[in-house]
């Protein structure tokens, strides 16, 4: 009888350490959202809900480490966990289950599982990746012109060529990730536990999403005018500047017939120092309206009196010239 009952106790006590195997990395303790060092962080409402849920735990320590930067495997075991729950592991490591499960879905790529490190665009590729393959969501139509609001999305920034500009603007649209001071999107950045719990909060949660508002109006400033009314302008004045903020391989492969090219960000740096004449009539377009609304609040504030909104090349219904062409 006392070896059954040492049989039935050793059977439970290997059952107890399996189970606490398949846990998260983070610790062995009960999901508890009482950590210390949350208390009165920034992030702490959005912390909690995933721990509640039981979608992230604490460290080891017992505490939760907000401002610690949150790992590849960590931030799938995240995701994974908020919707499947626990998964075991199926190789070495905690999250070997999580990661595999996620490879299989479509969410992450093979490279994923090899590399720990994390960024910004890690995250809404992954994140965007889950909306749509897990969820279902709709894209958001027009995403791209908010995605613009970034100085180095990479269609404002020439040498900004992220293969995940979709993503961004995605993500930003529909009000689960925001960009930083500039504002710029940091894509190559880290993130901390606290940032990536507040992402995955506002991607299960559709009602804690921050959506930005719709683009403003123009400010005063300058004047929006149509093809019809530039081309109009252009007959009863041969001066007007018209300027090309695309970059310059975008302007190569198709301008407006008489237009300069001078990319935003240069028109920027350089505070227009190409354009001395400030009563010049300046007429802008750029791609689809995002970048030469930006240029024309810019030169607008540098003092230029006579600036005009055309918008985008895309909506331009008269003749473009290629570069070739030119030459």
């Amino acid at each position: 009888m006392k070896k059954r009952k040492t049989k039935i106790l050793s059977i439970a006590l290997i059952t107890v350490f399996m189970l606490t195997l398949t846990l998260s990395p983070f610790t062995s303790q009960a999901a508890s959202a009482d950590f210390a060092d949350t208390k009165g962080h920034w992030a702490k409402s959005y912390i909690d809900i995933l721990v509640k849920s039981g979608a992230v735990v604490g460290m080891p320590d017992g505490n939760f480490h907000p401002s610690d930067i949150v790992t590849m495997p960590q931030f799938v075991t995240m995701i994974m966990r908020g919707k499947y729950g626990t998964i075991e592991p199926t190789g070495k490591g905690y999250a070997s289950g999580y990661l595999d499960a996620a490879f299989e879905l479509g969410i992450i790529i093979k490279e994923d599982v090899e590399e720990p490190g994390l960024v910004r665009f890690d995250a809404v590729r992954i994140v965007n990746n889950c909306l749509t393959m897990i969820y279902g969501e709709d894209p958001v139509s027009g995403a791209q012109e908010l995605g613009e609001t970034f100085l180095d999305y990479p269609e404002n920034c020439s040498p900004c060529q992220s293969p995940f500009n979709n993503e961004i603007a995605q993500c930003y649209a529909k009000g689960i990730i925001t960009g930083r001071p500039g504002p710029v999107f940091d894509g190559d950045a880290s993130l901390t536990r606290a940032e990536a719990c507040v992402i995955l909060t506002k991607m299960l949660d559709k009602d804690l999403r921050t959506p930005p508002e719709a683009a403003p109006e123009p400010p005063k400033g300058f004047t929006e005018v149509t093809p019809e009314e530039f081309v109009e302008m252009q007959k009863a004045d041969s001066s007007i500047v018209l300027l090309d903020v695309r970059d310059q391989q975008e302007h190569n492969e198709g301008f407006i017939p008489g237009s300069i090219c001078i990319p935003l960000n240069t028109l920027i740096v350089e505070e227009a120092s190409q354009l001395p004449d400030k009563e010049a009539v300046i007429v802008v377009y750029c791609k689809i309206g995002a970048r030469s609304t930006a240029a024309c609040e810019f030169l607008a504030e540098l003092g230029y009196q006579n600036v005009y909104h055309l918008g985008g090349i895309d909506d331009w219904p008269y003749e473009i010239i290629k570069q070739e062409q030119k030459l």
